[in-house]
């Protein structure tokens, strides 16, 4: 599962160098003004090339994403599973496959309750 996420990972970052190197291209090439036609700013075929490649690129970024959000989904082999949630002013620990109840941090070692406060 972690080398689908490691594949996932580059693959992203080469997408996103790819992307940044071409537009960075043409920037260039359009602010030295080597090259001047008419038919860019009326050009009706450029305008759905532009729009159509983001939308494949796209396509080629979610089915690799959907493959390793099933694998991380598929992967149920944890030993113990943890729910925390943050209340205002402290955690709550909750585990699953463990009968231990719940835990709440606002307790200190000694039993007796932290005080924490703001007066603002």
């Amino acid at each position: 599962m972690i080398e689908q996420l490691m594949f996932f990972h580059d693959f992203i970052i080469l997408v996103i160098v790819g992307v940044i190197v071409l537009v960075g291209y043409f920037l260039f090439v359009a602010s030295a003004g080597y090259f001047y036609s008419r038919g860019i700013y009326e050009g009706q075929r450029l305008e759905g090339l532009w729009t159509v490649l983001p939308g494949i690129l796209l396509v080629f970024i979610v089915f690799p994403s959907l493959k390793v959000l099933y694998y991380i989904e598929e992967g149920d082999s944890a030993d113990i599973a943890v729910r925390v949630v943050g209340h205002q002013w402290f955690w709550s620990y909750e585990y699953l496959r463990i009968l231990l109840g719940e835990i709440e941090s606002y307790i200190n070692s000694r039993g007796k309750i932290r005080l924490v406060e703001a007066d603002n």
